[in-house]
C-alpha cells in the first residue's frame, strides 16, 4: 500500500491555501478574552461558550489554548477556540468534575453524566468550540475548513490521542457533527442532561469524537477540496 504523502502540516498549509484562495486571512491568538470580545460584538451568536470564556477560568500564559480569527480585508468573518486537555483519568470523569465548563461553579451544579463507559476517552484530548461564522459566509464551508485545521493542528503542536468537541441537541439534529462537508467526526454521544447553570437551562449535550487514527486518515485522504465536492454530489 503507498504512504500518503500528505502530513499534519501539508493539511494545515492546503487549508490555509484554500482559504487565502477565498479571500480569507486567518490569525493564530493566544489570548482568549480577545476571543470573548471578538465574539461578543458579532450578529447571529448564541452566547459564550463557558470552555473558552476567561469569566470561568483562570487562563495563564502557556497554556494549551488559542484562538483563530477569520477575516476578510477588515471585517470579522469567523472565529474558533481550542484547548487541549492532559486527562489520565479519562473523560467521564472530567465532565463530572465539571472543570470543562468552570473552574469556580461546584460539581453539583453540572447535569448528570450518562456518556457511555465504554468511550471514555484517556490521554491529551484536543477540545475545539466556540465557532462562530458570520450570517453573511454561511454556507462556503468555513465550519469544515476551520475544525479540520484546529484538528492537525492539535496532531501537529499537541500530539493529541484524541479529539472531542461538546454540541448541544440542536445542533446535533442538523447533522453537522457527523457530515463529511461538516465537522466529520466519527461518532457522536449523548454526554450529559439536566440543568446546565452556565448556560441557565435544561441541556442535553452530545460528545462529538474522532480518534488520532481518524484525524490521519482523513490528512492522508487528501487533498481535502474533493471530499466536499463528493459530499455535494451525494447530497
Amino acid at each position: 500500500m503507498r504512504k500518503s504523502p500528505y502530513t499534519s502540516q501539508m493539511y494545515i498549509d492546503g487549508i490555509l491555501e484554500q482559504l487565502e484562495a477565498m479571500g480569507y486571512g486567518v490569525f493564530l491568538e493566544p489570548d482568549l478574552r480577545d476571543w470573548a470580545t471578538f465574539l461578543s460584538g458579532q450578529p447571529a451568536t448564541i452566547g459564550l461558550n463557558a470552555t473558552f470564556n476567561p469569566r470561568h477560568h483562570d487562563f495563564k500564559p502557556g497554556d494549551d489554548l488559542y484562538w483563530l480569527r477569520v477575516m476578510q480585508k477588515d471585517q470579522p468573518v469567523a472565529c474558533i477556540a481550542f484547548r487541549m486537555f492532559d486527562l489520565p483519568g479519562g473523560w467521564i470523569s472530567f465532565l463530572r468534575s465539571g472543570r470543562l465548563w468552570s473552574q469556580y461553579l461546584a460539581p453539583l451544579s453540572y447535569p448528570r453524566v450518562v456518556h457511555p463507559v465504554a468511550r471514555d476517552y484517556v490521554g491529551r484530548i484536543g477540545h475545539h468550540g466556540g465557532l462562530w461564522v458570520h450570517p453573511e459566509h454561511r454556507g462556503r464551508h468555513l465550519n469544515f475548513y476551520l475544525t479540520h485545521l484546529v484538528r492537525a493542528r492539535s496532531l501537529q503542536y499537541y500530539n493529541v490521542d484524541h479529539h472531542c468537541g461538546v454540541v448541544f441537541e440542536g445542533l446535533k439534529d442538523s447533522g453537522l457533527p457527523l457530515r463529511p462537508d461538516g465537522y466529520a467526526y466519527e461518532r457522536l454521544d449523548l454526554s450529559m442532561e439536566g440543568f446546565l447553570q452556565t448556560v441557565g437551562q435544561q441541556s442535553r449535550l452530545f460528545t462529538t469524537y474522532i480518534s488520532r487514527s481518524g484525524m490521519l486518515k482523513q490528512i492522508a485522504a487528501g487533498p481535502f477540496l474533493p471530499q466536499i465536492k463528493t459530499a455535494r454530489r451525494a447530497a
